[in-house]
């Protein structure tokens, strides 16, 4: 047998062994095994400290509920003046802060970084359904020694119980004023990426909340200062307490 014929031989051999394994895949049957798990770990964690967290003046964050648009260096925090007792403290779903201000012009700043530790992207609920309920209580010191509730001061202004002191409109509201400075959450900071996201949608049109994803940041700025005090001339002094609780859902995101 020449060396021409032993060639074709082979080559016709390697056609026969590709037609057999052909045949042989389009008669067998095809098994398919489907599995699919579905696992999300949806946590968050607390960190609290006093004064403002460096994070917000340093990096690129920006504010979402007050000053909307407005990068958290350039936010005019004020002074931290005289505040000789104050603390912020937190379990894992509760935060707690106060200050003790003895005289007009302190202030106290604290920071809440909420940081999304699961693997679900989560929203923080601060635009529908966010609830706050401030309340003050104690007494006004008049130039008489009369302690005088700081609640009746509507009614004196209206001509009723105290109104001989000459409580006035203005008094109301800076009372009110006061009692949002004492305990007030000064503005909610998130990362640049997140805001983008939401100004997007907002200028779409579109009802949005900030989508922390997982390993993303939140932060919570609250101050106490006594910025204000009555002009009337028979406070002499306060000794008062404000209480303000906020409720802020956090909502794991869901496809919809």
């Amino acid at each position: 047998m020449d060396k021409t014929k032993n060639k074709i031989i082979i080559g016709c051999l390697a056609l026969l062994l590709v037609m057999t394994v052909g045949y042989a895949l389009f008669s067998e049957n095809i098994t398919i095994n489907g599995t699919a798990t579905a696992k999300g770990d949806f946590s968050y964690e607390i960190e609290t400290m006093k004064g403002i967290d460096a994070d917000i003046k340093k990096n690129n964050v920006y504010a979402v509920l007050n000053d909307y648009g407005v990068t958290g260096a350039e936010t005019n925090f004020g002074s931290e003046v005289g505040v000789d007792e104050s603390s912020i403290t937190n379990t894992k779903n509760t935060i707690t802060y106060s200050a003790s201000l003895t005289m007009p012009g302190q202030s106290q700043y604290f920071t809440a970084k909420i940081t999304n530790t699961g693997t679900i992207p989560m929203t923080f609920d601060i635009y529908y359904d966010f609830t706050e309920n401030a309340t003050i209580t104690g007494n006004l010191i008049m130039n008489d020694g009369v302690l005088f509730d700081v609640n009746d001061i509507d009614e004196a202004a209206g001509g009723g119980k105290g109104y001989q002191y000459g409580f006035t409109g203005t008094d109301v509201m800076r009372i009110s004023q006061l009692k949002y400075c004492l305990t007030y959450l000064k503005d909610i900071f998130v990362s640049k990426s997140v805001y983008d996201e939401l100004d997007a949608s907002f200028n779409a049109g579109i009802d949005a909340l900030p989508i922390i994803e997982p390993g993303e940041s939140i932060y919570l700025v609250f101050s106490s200062t006594w910025k204000y005090s009555l002009e009337n001339k028979n406070v002499i002094g306060f000794d008062v307490t404000a209480t303000n609780t906020i409720t802020i859902p956090v909502k794991q995101i869901t496809v919809q």
